[in-house]
């Protein structure tokens, strides 16, 4: 090879059996003998020819060895590339993770959930993603920093796909495991009762007895002693109104009847049901809804708000009527207070500590329509219409605060409350099971599909949704 001034020649061995390629200092060995060609071109005695005159660039092989002849700092890097490319060698990427629990398609009755999966070789993590659509688009799980085999978490009754993948120790991710799925189901319909009319209200007692404000055929009682089959004991109707709303004590039956405004029902005997008392005034009105307390009803009808008194259920009496200019549709009582849904208006808030003199003390206008509301405490928790559920602060009757509010699908309609859940109905999205254990931060803990949900009632064991067309159907908490 031919030395040009300053410039040292540099050989890299090739090693046939081992493919390894080094740098050595030095011209000691040589693979052929130059010679210089009539153009001026330098060629190599096994014949390959210079790509460039008067500079040794690339020479033919000799066997084992390519010759070069390199500007010192290019022969540098390239010695630090080779050196690089043969101490880093990969570690192999983690084999897929195998899944272990839950089973693939397996239906669970609890909200907590063990994920699990065998250990792969060589891992120093984990990635775990789940999510309700099996290509993954937005995993409401999605975390890569296990450093453990299983987790655990909580889920709201629905259809989840998981996969999880390892990380080398050489921070590679593998490829995703198979993909598997798994259903949360702790809320069950175990009955659908078709009634006589349009199931718009229910109330059921301590004897196993239900008793439904069922639309045009009025009141409507069955036995849910048995709550996967219901039966139908008794029926009477007002044929030149509707029932929507119903609350029981002792043996009476009070419903919001639409124009009638007040109807009473004695249910002692339930062969033979009557009409002890009813009322109903002048003024265009027509019951939605009431509550019963201390020998009082309080009813949301429409333009008005009511309060009769019902010491005599024979001949109940009115004691104060306020005219609203908008639809009065639920009302719930909190100490001497009465909170009315005013749809548009969104609430007022009553004192009616004395009744025969109730005036408004504080108002708030929700951004949805205010369709019902129930008090807990100092809260008011509000079926706020296409806008789901609105939670207001009313410790302050003057001046209402809202404390949060939570979209829902469907049209909230009806608000139940009992311990720390919350029972909505939603119309054609059926019924909406809300934890509000913490109430300024409410989570959804299922969606059970129903029929047309208009109202609903909750006791320790069962859930009762009145479903217009569709009757009563009862949900059963699978997880005790």
């Amino acid at each position: 090879m031919l030395r040009e001034k300053g410039v040292r020649p540099w050989t890299v061995t090739v090693d046939r059996d081992s493919a390894l390629r080094r740098i050595e200092g030095g011209g000691s060995k040589r693979g052929g003998r130059r010679q210089n060609t009539e153009d001026g071109q330098r060629r190599t005695d096994n014949g390959q020819r210079k790509t460039e005159k008067g500079r040794d660039e690339v020479i033919g092989t000799s066997h084992e060895y390519f010759y070069f002849s390199l500007d010192p700092k290019i022969s540098s890097l390239i010695f630090l590339l080779v050196l690089v490319i043969q101490c880093h060698k990969p570690l192999p990427i983690p084999k897929p993770v195998i899944l272990q629990t839950p089973v693939n398609f397996s239906t669970l009755h609890q909200k907590t959930v063990t994920f699990q999966w065998q250990k792969v070789e060589n891992c120093l993590g984990y990635h775990i993603q789940i999510d309700k659509k099996k290509n993954f688009p937005m995993p409401i799980i999605n975390d890569s920093t296990l450093t453990d085999t299983f987790i655990t978490l909580e889920f709201a009754d629905g259809n989840y796909y998981w996969r999880v993948r390892g990380l080398s120790e050489d921070s590679v991710w593998g490829e995703w495991s198979a993909t598997w799925s798994f259903k949360i189901e702790r809320y069950r319909i175990i009955s659908q009762t078709y009634t006589y009319g349009y199931a718009h209200d229910v109330f059921v007692d301590d004897d196993g007895y239900a008793y439904i404000a069922d639309g045009q055929a009025g009141l409507t009682i069955l036995n849910v002693c048995e709550p996967q089959n219901p039966a139908i004991l008794a029926n009477i109707m007002n044929r030149t109104s509707e029932a929507w709303g119903i609350a029981v004590e002792d043996n009476y039956a009070y419903l919001a009847y639409g124009s009638v405004e007040l109807w009473i029902v004695d249910c002692s005997d339930l062969d033979s049901l009557y009409v002890v008392g009813s009322l109903s005034y002048p003024t265009p009105a027509s019951g939605y809804a009431l509550r019963i307390q201390d020998s009082l009803v309080y009813i949301a009808a429409m333009s008005q708000f009511i309060i009769a008194s019902v010491a005599d259920p024979r001949y109940p009496d009115l004691i104060f009527q306020d005219l609203f200019p908008a639809n009065c549709r639920g009302v719930a009582l909190i100490d001497t207070f009465a909170v009315i849904a005013c749809e548009q208006l969104g609430i007022y808030i009553y004192n009616v500590a004395n009744p025969n003199s109730s005036y408004i003390t504080g108002r708030f206008d929700t951004p949805g329509n205010a369709r019902d509301v129930f008090g807990q405490d100092s809260l008011a928790f509000i079926a706020n219409g296409a806008n789901g559920l609105l939670v207001v602060n009313i410790k302050d009757k003057n001046n209402p605060e809202p404390i949060c509010s939570l979209d829902l699908p469907g049209y909230a309609r009806k608000i139940y409350l009992m311990d720390n859940y919350l029972y909505i109905a939603l119309g054609d999205s059926g019924l909406g099971i809300l934890d509000i254990s913490n109430p300024h931060a409410p989570r959804i803990e299922a969606i059970v599909k129903t029929g047309y949900a208009y109202s609903v009632f909750a006791n320790e064991e069962y859930i009762y949704v009145a479903c217009g067309r569709d009757g009563l159907a009862i949900i059963t908490k699978e997880e005790k």
